[in-house]
């Protein structure tokens, strides 16, 4: 199959020389070619194909129809400051989106709209902080051979999760409000040393897989002693259920922004829907 190389986009535009001049001295691409009543811009991988057309219908009267260009960039957050020092139309802030992706849209002279962005994965990275707890071992976490027992990894992980939201602003009363609550499918843990009474234990938090609509995760934390031992690490599989259906559906959308954010396992994977969520 013949593969695509490049994208160019072909907007038609009253007056060629102004809109070339808008993308050169404001949105730093270069101008490339003038010819013909034809301006090329350039920046990077992405070339805009300015046609004077001065008796075209406005692009004002498009609607939506005025999107013309969704450019995918390496540091959305930079660019977004190079914007806020320019006078240029915002159509919409920086944000992150349910669908992977930390965006903002401006709106040119002209009237098309354009959106930048970045996958929400690459604005964090994989050397991004995780979020962490540190508790300190109690007697009633101990099993009979005086260690921590192995229930209590799994409730020490669990509270960290719930913190982590609480903090985030989407706490008991929003899971109330939505009417659903996590669930969780399949747990695993490996114990690499023991962990005694009186020790303190650090949990991180890290998101090992998550499907496109946030109906499944993958929960991933390593458990390591003061001394920075690695005691455990936990995997929880899981979904969200809407208590009043009493089946997995996909979770309000700053939901699925909290989620993904998180640090990104080197093994992260795209999960499949949960199948009463599809």
């Amino acid at each position: 199959m013949t593969k695509i190389l490049k994208n160019y986009h072909v907007l038609a535009v009253p007056d060629a020389a102004v809109s070339s001049q808008f993308y050169t001295s404001v949105l730093g691409f270069h101008e490339v070619l003038d010819v013909g009543g034809w301006r090329f811009v350039q920046r990077d991988h992405c070339m805009f194909m300015l046609g004077e057309c001065p008796d075209a219908l406005p692009v004002a009267e498009l609607g939506d129809h005025s999107y013309v260009a969704y450019l995918v960039v390496d540091n959305v957050d930079g660019y977004w400051e190079e914007i806020l020092q320019q006078k240029i139309e915002v159509t919409s802030s920086i944000g992150d989106k349910p669908w992977g992706m930390r965006e903002f849209g401006i709106r040119t002279p002209d009237g098309h709209r354009i959106m930048l962005g970045q996958d929400i994965a690459t604005t964090v990275g994989q050397d991004a902080q995780p979020f962490t707890k540190t508790f300190e071992v109690r007697w009633a976490d101990l099993d009979p051979n005086r260690h921590l027992r192995n229930t209590a990894f799994n409730d020490y992980a669990t509270h960290l999760r719930f913190a982590y939201l609480e903090q985030s602003g989407f706490g008991a009363a929003e899971f109330a409000r939505h009417d659903i609550g996590p669930v969780i499918l399949r747990e695993e843990i490996r114990f690499f040393c023991e962990v005694a009474m009186n020790e303190t234990i650090t949990v991180d938090y890290r998101l090992g897989g998550l499907s496109d609509d946030g109906s499944r995760f993958r929960l991933c934390h390593d458990v390591r002693r003061g001394d920075d031992a690695l005691a455990a690490t936990l995997t929880a599989e899981g979904g969200w259920m809407n208590l009043s259906q009493r089946k997995l559906a996909p979770p309000p959308p700053r939901l699925v922004e909290l989620l993904q954010v998180l640090p990104k396992t080197d093994d992260f994977e795209t999960l499949p829907r949960a199948k009463s969520a599809s």
